[in-house]
């Protein structure tokens, strides 16, 4: 079961710093004027599911919510500066924290009913 969280957790944290990193080339390659909408997609819309996702997936297979929700966000923020040198925008990142401490509370209550529908 430790293994498990072990694996979870690892695994969270390379896919938002891999999704850091693409969004910040996004950025960086095609420039803030020509590809807004592609940007605030990758930001608000695919980061911030892939965090709510990724912390479920953590909080399910054992992992404390609290580990679970603040790694997403923060390997994000250390993929994408990074690639780009510079912070993250912070609404975007405050708004994938918010949805990952969405998933991971969900994913602990999934963990707490199959627990107890086990027993």
């Amino acid at each position: 079961m430790r293994k498990r969280r072990a694996w979870a957790l690892a695994a969270q944290a390379a896919a938002m710093a891999i999704l850091g990193a693409l969004t910040a080339l996004l950025a960086l390659i095609f420039g803030d004027g020509a590809l807004i909408p592609a940007r605030t997609i990758a930001v608000w819309i695919v980061s911030a599911g892939a965090g709510a996702y990724l912390a479920l997936r953590a909080a399910r297979r054992g992992a404390p919510a609290i580990l679970a929700w603040p790694l997403g966000p923060a390997a994000w923020a250390v993929g994408y500066f990074a690639a780009a040198g510079m912070a993250p925008p912070p609404g975007g990142l405050m708004w994938i924290a918010f949805l990952a401490i969405v998933g991971a509370s969900a994913g602990e209550v999934l963990a707490r009913r199959a627990e107890k529908k086990g027993k």
